[in-house]
């Protein structure tokens, strides 16, 4: 139930929304007091005016003058629009905003009733763009310029309508009297429209990931601290270097040859023949002892007692 409650209330909040935004209408207050309204007309889909043209009859010096015949509005998409139109006159250069601006508030100039004389009723309209350009037409300058409209903000305008008279034959005509406008819908705002880009770009803020995960690579640059063990494995080497020292076995074993020089005294051969069992026992120790085994050689005293 409140779901429903909820949707409701959506609901009669958007058309409220709706009524107050998407189409409101301006006007003037001096505009003149013949004529008909003519059909409202708007630019095409979500396009909105941006430049504006006139109707205009010459002065006619002692005819009837009319003045201001149509306006005729250009929409953002090229295409034209326009209501009721006087018959005499023709059109003008069409004035525009600036680009990326268009046309949000108005005023007229208008000339009031003159009783018996010749009435011309509105003479000319001046536009307001959103980024504050004032575009003048090329009206007549009978009557006085009136008060501003409302402003349709950034959104602009979309439709317009005119009250115009019809031809009174020998009657005095004044054709255009009177215009107002209606500001354009809200998705014809050009932010709203660039929404959707705005939120495909962050996408690129959804690249964030792909930099968290490169922090992975960063913890595996520890590995090289877990390469000590490596390093304490170099020990070894350095540890199986030492027997390098064994190689003196082979300098040790050149002197042997040296004590066996002396065996002049037959006796003393067995005594040498025993010390290499000792000296095959401890390898790489007795090995550096084997000089200290040539101090026998130096108990052969008994040849120097001989001499």
């Amino acid at each position: 139930m409140d779901s429903s409650l909820h949707a409701t209330l959506g609901l009669v909040l958007g058309c409220c929304l709706w009524g107050a935004w998407g189409q409101t209408k301006i006007h003037v207050s001096n505009g003149g007091i013949w004529g008909t309204w003519g059909e409202e007309q708007s630019c095409p889909g979500n396009s909105f005016t941006v430049g504006f043209s006139l109707k205009v009859e010459l002065p006619q010096l002692a005819g009837d003058d009319t003045a201001l015949n149509g306006i005729r509005l250009l929409c953002s998409d090229g295409s034209t629009i326009q209501s009721n139109v006087g018959p005499w006159g023709s059109w003008g250069l069409v004035k525009k905003c600036p680009s990326g601006q268009r046309l949000t508030q108005f005023r007229l100039r208008v000339e009031p009733c003159r009783g018996l004389k010749d009435d011309t009723a509105a003479n000319n309209i001046e536009f307001v763009c959103t980024g504050g350009a004032e575009l003048r037409g090329d009206g007549r300058c009978w009557g006085k310029w009136g008060p501003q409209s409302r402003s349709c903000g950034p959104r602009g305008i979309c439709t317009i309508a005119t009250k115009v008279e019809a031809p009174q034959g020998k009657g005095d005509d004044t054709a255009l009297n009177d215009v107002y406008f209606r500001c354009c819908r809200p998705e014809t705002l050009t932010p709203t429209s660039m929404q959707p880009p705005t939120s495909t770009t962050q996408t690129p803020t959804s690249t964030q990931p792909p930099i968290t995960s490169t922090q992975p690579p960063t913890s595996t640059t520890q590995a090289p601290t877990s390469t000590e063990p490596p390093t304490s494995t170099t020990q070894p080497p350095i540890t199986s270097t030492q027997p390098s020292t064994s190689t003196e076995p082979p300098i040790t074993s050149t002197e042997p040859p040296i004590t066996s020089t002396q065996p002049s005294t037959s006796t003393e051969p067995p005594i040498t023949s025993t010390q290499p069992p000792i000296t095959s026992t401890q390898p790489p120790t007795s090995t550096t002892q084997a000089p200290t085994s040539t101090e026998p050689p130096m108990s052969t005293e008994p040849p120097i007692t001989s001499t």
